[in-house]
């Protein structure tokens, strides 16, 4: 059969028919999953006690920063807006050892909801050239 979502309650349903002694052809007909798929929920059941399976923990890449570094670039912005993402990145690597990119700041401070046009938008008060270097 092609793979597909099978629920947890059919799962549990099609286990519950077997212990009250249906026959593995009455329970497949019914359910209309594999004669595999129900020995390996059955299989999975004995082992572990349910029929569902463990969540997958520690899947895709560690996060490069910590939450008490999330913590730290937004008190930061929050007390001074004015600084661009560079100099956010040398605080970093400065007071904390971190070495990230510039898109990884940019995209904690979107997650945070501060807005980059806003921040570009006082940035530009502060000194014309930098800013025109960065923009470019």
């Amino acid at each position: 059969m092609v793979y597909r979502n099978i629920s947890d309650d059919l799962k549990r349903t099609a286990l519950h028919m077997r212990v009250r002694g249906d026959s593995p052809e009455e329970i497949l007909c019914m359910t209309r999953f594999s004669l595999s798929t129900l020995y390996r929920n059955q299989r999975r059941f004995h082992l572990t006690g349910d029929v569902v399976k463990e969540p997958a923990l520690g899947r895709g890449r560690p996060q490069k920063l910590l939450a008490a570094d999330i913590a730290y670039l937004l008190s930061l912005a929050w007390h001074n807006p004015l600084k661009f993402l560079d100099e956010y990145q040398e605080r970093l690597c400065h007071y904390h050892n971190i070495t990230v990119c510039l898109a990884t700041i940019h995209r904690v401070f979107e997650a945070a909801g501060y807005s980059i046009k806003k921040i570009m938008k006082m940035a530009k008060e502060k000194c014309p050239y930098k800013c025109a270097s960065f923009i470019q």
